[in-house]
């Protein structure tokens, strides 16, 4: 059995033989058929990435997005929030606007704000937004971190009181060293037409 995961579905492949010689050549199919299945996914879309997720925090997935609150959480309402990897479109700095637009939606309303440059053993290219501002009412802290590679974006954010800010600030960064690039897709894969022939038998 193969199974293939999309971004949030998955393809599983069957295969079954009654004669035990069989069995090496069906596993052979089987590989090239899963290398080789489309899911009808281009390479460049909004897609997860793998992360280490904050120890202790409760992860919530909306979409292809997941929130993640504190141990403590009502009574720490902070959020750390990992986006999906986004294309490149733009610069890393035109990101961060368009994040900021985003929250201005929401009723987010600056009162300062501050950019500053970011690195991590993985990601030369990157920048940080800390921002203070108000929504409903709230004084409302957050720090947003864009890291590029040469294909994609990759968003998460911070949010919180100034107090809350500064005791989860390490597990923040932690999570942003952890983020690994989406990896480059195999193109050397190719079935191997010898074994697949027998298939149909």
């Amino acid at each position: 059995m193969a199974v293939l995961f999309g971004d949030d579905f998955y393809a599983r492949i069957d295969g079954v033989t009654a004669v035990p010689a069989r069995l090496e050549p069906m596993r052979q199919i089987m590989r090239d058929l899963a290398q080789t299945y489309s899911l009808g996914l281009g390479e460049l879309r909004r897609r997860r990435y793998l992360y280490a997720p904050p120890s202790g925090w409760t992860g919530y997935p909306r979409g292809l997005i997941t929130e993640w609150q504190p141990p403590a959480f009502p009574n720490d309402p902070s959020s750390i929030a990992v986006f999906p990897a986004r294309p490149i479109r733009e610069t890393a700095a035109g990101a961060l606007d368009r994040a900021l637009h985003e929250l201005g939606w929401a009723g987010f309303a600056a009162t300062s704000d501050s950019t500053d440059a970011l690195a991590t053993t993985r990601f030369a290219t990157g920048l940080v937004r800390k921002l203070t501002g108000t929504s409903g009412g709230q004084d409302v802290h957050q720090h947003i971190a864009v890291l590029q590679d040469a294909r994609f974006f990759y968003v998460c954010r911070l949010e919180g009181t100034a107090a809350a800010l500064a005791a989860h600030r390490g597990g923040f960064v932690e999570l942003l060293e952890s983020i690994e690039p989406v990896a480059l897709p195999r193109r050397d894969v190719a079935p191997n037409l010898d074994v697949m022939a027998s298939w149909v038998d």
